[in-house]
């Protein structure tokens, strides 16, 4: 995370945490994903260069559940006779990821999960079982990215930390264990 700081720095000085955070989760961690990531979240400047944590987030993660929903899309129609794909393909369909929501990312990916037929182990994996699995997981993904990157969860999280290093620590575990979403 200290290389991370130091490549976004470079790039804008004076960001705080949350936002180096917000880029290093978008990126995965990758210096050429982060530059990205930071160019998009300046893209999100409002009145007076000030960048809303939660909507650009928010933006951010609607941007990326679109382009890959689209390029699922896409890959599924190289094949449109497969009965998988038009089963993916109407599973999709429903999807709008420009009006997400957590509470939406999260039935999307419940869908989705329920949706993909189990594979025998030693089986090949069909193209529209893999494809659909990983929609599931950018959409779990965006939903959890959403909930840490709240404005308020995070200046309640920093006010914790400061106050007593310990039972931050702990509220992120007991956060983690409840399976990070507040369902």
């Amino acid at each position: 995370m200290r290389s991370s700081r130091k490549i976004v720095y470079g790039l804008l000085l004076g960001w705080t945490k949350p936002f180096v955070g917000l880029c290093y989760v978008l990126s995965g961690g990758l210096a050429r994903d982060l530059r990205r990531s930071a160019r998009e979240l300046v893209s999100h400047r409002g009145k007076g260069d000030e960048i809303e944590l939660g909507a650009a987030a928010l933006a951010m993660c609607r941007h990326e559940a679109e382009a890959r929903a689209d390029a699922i899309r896409h890959e599924l129609m190289r094949d449109p006779f497969d009965a998988l794909n038009i089963d993916l393909l109407a599973k999709v369909a429903d999807l709008t990821p420009a009006e997400a929501t957590v509470p939406s990312l999260l039935k999307w990916h419940d869908g989705l999960t329920s949706w993909a037929p189990a594979v025998a182990p030693g089986e090949p994996i069909p193209a529209a079982v893999r494809l659909g699995s990983e929609l599931a997981a950018l959409l779990l993904f965006a939903a959890t990215v959403l909930e840490v990157f709240d404005p308020a969860e995070v200046t309640e999280r920093i006010r914790e930390k400061r106050k007593n290093p310990a039972a931050a620590r702990n509220a992120c575990r007991r956060w983690a264990r409840r399976g990070g979403h507040s369902r």
